[in-house]
């Protein structure tokens, strides 16, 4: 689930269940064991702690071993399942060829079934390597990176992509899933350059802590030792690479821009200001959206800004708030210890970030995506980023506005479908305009 999902986690609507992997010792990008498909679908209500199948893939192991729709999950390899947190972390535990035990409950009877999951599979793409390889962080935990590229010797252009907030895959073996995707796979099928996705520590092949316990540091390790990866790939020419970042990755970006020499900077949808003002600006937003009245609003923001100073600037995780401001409770929609499943560490730390300051020591040409539609980030914040480059280099960045997209990267008939997610359609000239950038700046004499 992305950052752009986080409506249907504040209605209380079911879940969906991320994965992750398990904490092993650092190998070789060929010996990272390939993370299980449980071919399964898990939904749940988290307030009543009730996880159970959504559906089961017909042909698969899980099916053949007797899990069946609607079977309540009670244990997963004996540990209990009462958050989301612990099916991802069953799923970090998790992998291809292993065997694994579930506990169910079925007609008001508990049954134990077992099952070994196929490993997930992997991308392939007519004309091109596809490649899942890893880099070594120095805290001695692997992210792995899937690299698209065409076939041959020669060096080539890079786009390293850093991904969102979330605990959500960057690889596609059954194609595009939504707005993020789409592009992504665009971009790899058709730019004739590299393209490298870096996975999140504690997911999917990655090793070290699982993603829903992971926290920034933790992402950064991995961001950094892939760059430099990277820069010593064969095929990647290190004086034409470009980062790419989507929602939270955008605004990392330019700080991983410090340790690299980067050609270019594409970021969609990321955040300008502290995290605290973008976390008091994204509830407004979402109370407007909800329906709330205008005095409603008034009397939440006063809660929230009480709130997420605690929060954010107090270092307490929100049950510790709220065991200090019970007032505030009511205002609360997620997990005690974990914001949109990450853990509260991660927030505290994204609110130390100078992303401001980052950006204004950029010194390479920058596009700025923002969807007209897109009610998890701010205008305001998009227009900040590129006065701020051109601040010391006029012209040197530049604002597309896409109408109608959302912050995923889909379009929609209006902004309140666009919250509610209702009737997306794919947002087709972004990875146009993405590799029209790249171009045009290769065009250029380098600065």
């Amino acid at each position: 689930m992305r950052l752009a999902r986080i409506g249907v986690i504040i209605a209380g609507l079911l879940l969906g269940i991320v994965q992750g992997v398990v904490l092993v010792p650092h190998c070789s990008a060929a010996e990272l064991a390939r993370q299980a498909d449980w071919q399964l679908r898990i939904r749940g209500d988290a307030k009543a702690r009730d996880f159970r199948i959504a559906s089961v893939q017909r042909d698969s192991p899980a099916a053949a071993a007797g899990l069946r729709t609607g079977d309540r999950i009670v244990e997963i390899e004996g540990q209990a399942i009462a958050t989301p947190d612990d099916i991802a972390r069953a799923r970090h535990r998790s992998k291809g060829a292993q065997p694994i035990r579930f506990v169910i409950e079925r007609d008001m009877a508990r049954a134990t079934i077992a099952f070994t999951p196929r490993p997930r599979a992997k991308e392939t793409h007519p004309g091109l390597d596809v490649r899942y390889e890893s880099a070594t962080t120095d805290a001695g935990f692997a992210v792995g990176m899937v690299v698209t590229q065409p076939a041959g010797t020669a060096r080539l252009p890079a786009i390293v992509f850093i991904p969102w907030l979330s605990c959500d895959g960057i690889d596609y073996p059954d194609g595009p899933v939504d707005g993020w995707s789409r592009v992504l796979l665009e971009i790899a099928r058709t730019s004739g350059m590299v393209l490298v996705r870096v996975e999140k520590a504690g997911f999917g092949d990655s090793t070290g802590p699982a993603c829903a316990d992971a926290d920034l540091d933790a992402d950064m390790a991995g961001y950094r030792a892939a760059l430099k990866e990277v820069l010593r790939m064969p095929r990647v020419d290190p004086a034409r690479v470009f980062l790419m970042g989507g929602s939270i990755g955008a605004s990392l970006v330019p700080i991983l821009a410090r340790d690299a020499p980067v050609r270019g900077i594409v970021a969609s949808g990321g955040f300008y200001k502290t995290w605290l003002e973008h976390m008091l600006e994204i509830e407004r937003r979402r109370l407007a959206l909800d329906g709330a009245s205008p005095a409603q609003i008034t009397a939440a923001m006063r809660g929230y800004a009480d709130f997420y100073s605690l929060y954010l600037n107090g270092g307490r995780t929100p049950a510790q708030v709220l065991a200090q401001r019970p007032d505030l409770a009511a205002l609360w929609y997620d997990e005690p210890e974990h914001q949109y499943g990450r853990p509260a560490r991660y927030y505290q730390q994204v609110q130390k970030l100078d992303v401001a300051g980052a950006w204004s020591e950029v010194h390479v040409p920058v596009l700025v995506i923002y969807g007209e539609y897109d009610w998890i980030m701010s205008r305001d914040d998009q227009d900040l980023i590129v006065a701020t480059v051109n601040r010391r280099h006029q012209d040197l960045a530049r604002l597309v506005v896409v109408p109608r997209m959302s912050h995923n990267l889909e379009l929609f008939e209006s902004r309140q479908r666009a919250f509610a997610e209702q009737g997306a359609t794919p947002a087709t000239g972004v990875a146009p305009e993405i590799l029209r950038f790249v171009r045009d700046v290769l065009a250029m004499p380098p600065s």
